[in-house]
């Protein structure tokens, strides 16, 4: 996870975080 993950998590709308959180750990598995 990132900085960038957890400032979303931290937000108000968990939900939207979280799951911007697992598409952007999704992408990064991709990537690599």
């Amino acid at each position: 996870m990132n900085d960038f993950g957890w400032k979303l998590l931290k937000m108000n709308d968990f939900d939207f975080g979280w799951k911007l959180l697992k598409l952007n750990d999704f992408a990064e598995m991709c990537l690599k």
